[in-house]
């Protein structure tokens, strides 16, 4: 009975410590976190999206987004179990990358403000639009348990012990799409989308034991739950979706800056082989001249595989890098989609005006998408210039009328960069809203392009005298071309005319 005595007296103790105190202020200790920068997994690659725009041929992008939130409706049943608007997290993301990227925001009162005055308002190229498309909560739970228990007697007297612990794992599952829109006819730019998901997790994990002694009980429970964040986890999404629209749009191997064994994005590939098949085999070349020197090599752009050329590649890529005497696809996107992503190979973009080359005049090139045309056919223009500049196309048409086709109102670029293709109208950005339909007349129309050095209505007041698509006083193309004679002869400018070769 003694000792039945002292089973008593401890359990009794125990039961008062449990309850007998009121807990202190003492016992509770909340730590104090200062406020920090909110870094996530892409913080760096944006910025380093930002710098890639300075280092390949992309021109100026303004880009805004519209209202982008929770289109399956589940943060307002779950009461912000997920964010109900990401709007302010996109914009985050787009203002985070800066290079050639410029955010532009939407606020109908500045707007309403400045309507009808004369402050300038920059308006975007492309819109972003989207939302979070799914949440799948209980895609899968999985639990467990584990219990034990002894119970006996002690002098005819029952005493037992209890033991158990229990576990639960739950994944969901959330998926956000982006798209990216024309600004000016708001359709969408074709494959210029994305649809990510990730999945998210939840544990919990509760430990208990339990002791009765002669009709008395005592215990302990504790339980710890951990739910990876919902919000960081579309933050991740966003930031992600964010770097590849804008890598997709421009056409830069933005996947490197995501994950180094991340595969190369198919839609970037097939742009660069079809830029190749555009291409002539000196343009090639000059492409690759311009490309080793960002790696640093100071070859001179002579559009030739002359021995600097050879002997930098070889350095680079090995002595089996050329196949004769031409570059082949695979070398081409080798050297183009591994260009150093660093702040030299920025400088030397900004300084290759300063490069060695064959000729100090700009070069340009004009390709029809078709040998013939017939009556009714879409007429599209492909150029590129050899190096940043200023462009212009026009078009004759059959009763002799001519107009700027470009720049126009959707492809407004003041400044041209050098080695990027050009299409005039480029279906990725009208979307079939504009259009050059080939007339009957077989030997009146006609298409050319002018590229130069300066800014070109200083050579011809008449080119730029009315907006673009508006018909030109002008007698025909050639006399239009004709005014621009005294800065081609200085070799500040350049132009191409070509018939529209009619059936």
């Amino acid at each position: 009975m003694r000792l039945i005595g002292k089973l008593i007296a401890v359990s009794v103790a125990l039961l008062a410590g449990c309850v007998a105190a009121p807990p202190k202020s003492d016992d509770v200790v909340l730590k104090n976190t200062p406020p920090r920068e909110k870094v996530t997994n892409y913080s760096a690659a944006l910025t380093k999206l930002g710098l890639m725009t300075e280092i390949y041929p992309v021109n100026p992008i303004y880009i805004q987004s519209t209202p982008i939130d929770d289109k399956t409706g589940t943060s307002g049943v779950t009461v912000g179990e997920i964010p109900k608007d990401i709007t302010e997290m996109t914009k985050s993301a787009l203002n985070s990358i800066g290079g050639k990227v410029t955010y532009i925001p939407y606020d109908q009162d500045y707007l309403s403000s400045k309507y009808g005055l004369s402050t300038k308002i920059r308006l975007p190229d492309i819109v972003i639009s989207g939302g979070i498309t799914e949440f799948d909560r209980a895609l899968e739970t999985i639990g467990s348990s584990r219990d034990v228990g002894v119970d006996s007697t002690l002098n005819g007297e029952a005493i037992g012990i209890e033991a158990g612990k229990q576990g639960k794992q739950g994944t969901a599952r959330i998926t956000l799409d982006f798209n990216m829109l024309d600004y000016h006819y708001m359709t969408g730019i074709p494959r210029v989308n994305v649809r990510n998901t990730m999945e998210v997790h939840k544990a919990r994990s509760e430990n208990g034991f339990n002791i009765s002694l002669f009709g008395l009980s005592f215990g302990s429970k504790g339980e710890i739950k951990k739910v990876q964040g919902r919000h960081d986890a579309v933050r991740l999404l966003v930031e992600l979706s964010v770097i590849q629209m804008i890598g997709k749009y421009v056409g830069i191997p933005y996947w490197r800056i995501l994950d180094e064994n991340a595969a190369p994005d198919p839609y970037v590939v097939d742009r660069w082989k079809a830029t190749y098949s555009q291409s002539s085999d000196q343009q090639r070349i000059d492409d690759i001249q311009t490309w080793l020197y960002l790696y640093g090599f100071d070859v001179p752009r002579t559009d030739i595989l002359d021995p600097p050329t050879i002997n930098a590649l070889t350095t680079l890529k090995g002595p089996n890098a050329l196949h004769g005497k031409s570059i082949d696809f695979q070398l081409y996107s080798d050297i183009l989609f591994n260009i150093p992503i660093t702040e030299q190979a920025k400088h030397r973009r900004r300084n290759l005006k300063e490069q060695p080359t064959h000729s100090s005049a700009i070069s340009l090139e004009m390709v029809l998408n078709q040998k013939t045309f017939k009556e009714g056919d879409h007429l599209i223009v492909t150029t590129r210039i050899s190096k940043d500049g200023h462009l212009d196309c026009y078009y004759q048409d059959g009763q002799g009328t001519v107009f700027r086709i470009y720049p126009n109102p959707l492809q407004n670029t003041t400044v041209t960069a050098g080695g990027v293709v050009t299409k005039i109208p480029d279906s990725r950005i009208h979307n079939g809203n504009f259009t050059i339909e080939v007339g009957s007349s077989r030997n009146n129309e006609f298409v050319a392009c002018v590229a130069g050095t300066d800014p070109l209505d200083n050579y011809s007041a008449t080119a730029h005298s009315v907006p673009p698509l508006t018909p030109i006083k002008v007698t025909n193309l050639q006399a239009l071309l004709d005014e621009f004679n005294d800065g081609k002869s200085a070799g500040k400018i350049t132009y191409q005319i070509e018939r529209i070769p009619i059936n």
